[in-house]
């Protein structure tokens, strides 16, 4: 693990790497440290060995290892020591990139969801699409649930390094004094991961609505059709063993 403060005091933690395979994290991080003009930001570039192996942990994903221990593998023993290093900041911005073609969206939990503050600090990302993770994917084992108020954000992992930097920057701004909130949001909450085996193709797209009754998938020769309207997210992400996609419901909020 690498902290280092940009300013003395930083009130905004920016965590990169926990997955050591998605450099973008990292890239962002040297990007905003290299600014003229300091951010009040503290950075953590988290599982440095995972990084150096180029591979997504070593013995336990490291954002299902919180609040981790001194008994288990590297990340169980990695996990408490960022957490640590977090104390200080009042929020937290975990960078992430994906190998889904999806578009940019900001991570969060059912239970950090809750919470008045991380409802502000979503807002105030300027990013259109919100998805809330259930227990059946975090197992609230993640770092945004171990923490005051923070959040992830997913990107392609082709998204340059300065176009995210500039995006992180803005939301700092927008959760300052004046509480800038971004506006047309729309939520995700995730209802399962799906599997799909021996599928040879695959008729969906990320975000977008497959309406029940409809075809989103052949396998074994046999179109599979939809149950029931859903939205999928994380089409073919590598992170997910066994995993075509997870399926969510579009919702309003006070509505869920």
């Amino acid at each position: 693990m690498k902290v280092f403060d940009l300013v003395e005091s930083p009130e905004v933690g920016i965590v990169g790497c926990l997955h050591g395979n998605e450099k973008l994290g990292a890239q962002v991080i040297r990007t905003l440290s290299s600014r003229e003009k300091k951010l009040p930001i503290r950075t953590v570039i988290a599982n440095e060995e995972a990084m150096k192996r180029d591979v997504r942990y070593i013995d336990t994903d490291l954002n299902r290892s919180f609040p981790g221990g001194q008994g288990g593998g590297i990340e169980e023993r990695l996990a408490p020591k960022i957490l640590k290093a977090l104390e200080g900041c009042r929020y937290i911005i975990d960078i992430h990139s994906t190998t889904s073609g999806m578009a940019d969206c900001v991570v969060t939990t059912t239970d950090s969801f809750r919470k008045r503050k991380v409802r502000e600090l979503i807002e105030a990302v300027p990013i259109g699409k919100v998805v809330i993770m259930n227990k059946s994917i975090g197992k609230r084992r993640s770092l945004i649930d171990h923490v005051r108020c923070g959040v992830s954000i997913e990107f392609s992992q082709d998204r340059a390094a300065e176009s995210v930097a500039a995006i992180v920057e803005r939301s700092i701004r927008n959760f300052g004094e004046d509480r800038r909130r971004h506006s047309r949001k729309e939520y995700f909450k995730v209802l399962r991961p799906l599997k799909i085996k021996d599928s040879s193709k695959l008729m969906m797209k990320d975000f977008r609505r497959v309406a029940k009754g409809s075809a989103f998938a052949v396998a074994a020769g046999k179109k599979i059709r939809a149950d029931y309207d859903f939205y999928p997210i994380f089409i073919n992400e590598r992170g997910y063993k066994d995993t075509t996609c997870i399926i969510a419901k579009k919702i309003v909020l006070g509505k869920r």
